[in-house]
């Protein structure tokens, strides 16, 4: 396959902004109405590269600014007239560096008046992809703050003021017993100084509920001695008073873990077997996490046997490798402390696998494509 020219935009920077502003504001849908299959995300990576196949033995290279991305497609501004119907591949790096090769091909062109040079062309894909590997954070991250101070409770708030974060302030700890549907809170804070609660007690409580997300403490006295108590509980960590915007928003950032892609992704007869795989893997977490908190090794064990034979053959063999860590670890009788952080590592591993293709029904029940993280060690 020969391979022409590269053909660039050609237009400066800031005329390519005003014009991505401008076509953003024209398609706003009116209010109550969204005629899309799926919903579209603003998408401004630059440069791109749109491939585009224009006989049996060429391709063109064409440079193109993107506008917006879905699951099904993308929209893109390039310099000249593209056929509807031509095929074309493009190159999108992902949030974490990861370059993924897509096809798909051109479903409309049309010139955007006023610019002289710029066309807009929508791209559909060949299969759905996984927008959460490109756009961040698509819907705010709920936090659950429970800390008797409606005082920190504001200052905690003017913190996250200009990020996609909402904030749900309690002055009393969860109630016993209390596990939120999985989804509901991103992210639990938990005062650990509060005289009116035990904040260890709730969070075993949680544990054995079976909430998978992260916990994380706020304390004046740190050190080893409170890392274990807070490993012991269930604590993912704990972050020392006085809290600070810098710190806080440093936790944030840390909730959005790399994604775990199978390495059968590509075959599209075994996609289907793939994502089922993915949808019964959050089940199966929120299963170990249960067991591990009210100590039924034997359930444990099953639970780690089978995350080791299906892990693997499905394509995600770090599965497989740390469920069979899990197993040595009750062979061995190892620490509670120990197993836990193993046994948390599983159950990360098994939440940022992604389905090898995306749709509405392969999603997390969350609507996100970030995962809790396991506890730290503390060792």
């Amino acid at each position: 396959m020969t391979r022409a020219a590269s053909m660039r935009l050609r237009v400066d920077e800031r005329t390519l902004e005003t014009c991505l502003d401008r076509l953003d504001r024209q398609t706003q849908p009116r209010a109550g109405l969204e005629l899309r299959r799926a919903p579209r995300y603003a998408y401004r990576a630059r440069p791109l590269t749109v491939e585009l196949v224009t006989g049996e033995a060429t391709t063109v290279c064409c440079a193109a600014a993107a506008r917006n991305l879905s699951r099904d497609g993308i929209g893109l501004l390039v310099g000249q007239f593209i056929w509807p119907g031509t095929e074309c591949r493009l190159a999108l790096r992902s949030l974490w560096e990861n370059e993924t090769t897509l096809g798909g091909r051109v479903r409309r062109c049309r010139y955007i008046p006023g610019t002289g040079v710029l066309y807009e062309i929508g791209v559909r894909f060949d299969r759905p992809v996984n927008v959460a590997l490109f756009v961040p954070r698509r819907r705010p991250l709920r936090i659950l703050l429970v800390d008797e101070s409606p005082q920190r409770q504001e200052l905690v708030r003017g913190f996250l003021d200009g990020l996609q974060v909402e904030l749900i302030g309690a002055t009393t700890a969860p109630r016993a017993g209390w596990g939120p549907p999985q989804g509901e809170f991103d992210l639990i804070l938990l005062d650990l100084d509060s005289p009116s609660f035990d904040a260890f007690l709730v969070t075993k409580e949680l544990r054995s509920a079976g909430y998978l997300g992260p916990i994380v403490g706020l304390a004046c006295q740190t050190g080893r001695t409170l890392s274990a108590r807070c490993e012991a509980a269930g604590c993912t960590g704990y972050l020392s008073k006085p809290l600070t915007r810098e710190g806080l928003r440093e936790l944030l950032a840390s909730l959005d873990g790399e994604p775990l892609h199978s390495t059968l992704a590509g075959d599209v007869q075994l996609a289907p077997l793939v994502n089922r795989f993915v949808r019964e893997l959050r089940t199966l977490a929120r299963q170990l996490s249960v067991a591990f908190e009210i100590g039924d090794h034997e359930t444990l064990r099953n639970l780690a046997q089978r995350l080791q034979a299906d892990g693997g053959a499905y394509g995600f063999d770090p599965i497989s490798d740390e469920a069979r860590h899990v197993q040595v670890l009750l062979d061995l009788e190892a620490p509670p402390a120990r197993l836990r952080r193993s046994v948390y590592e599983l159950i990360h591993v098994c939440l940022t696998a992604q389905p090898a293709t995306w749709d509405e029904d392969v999603k997390d029940p969350d609507g996100r494509g970030s995962t809790p993280f396991a506890p730290e060690d503390s060792t």
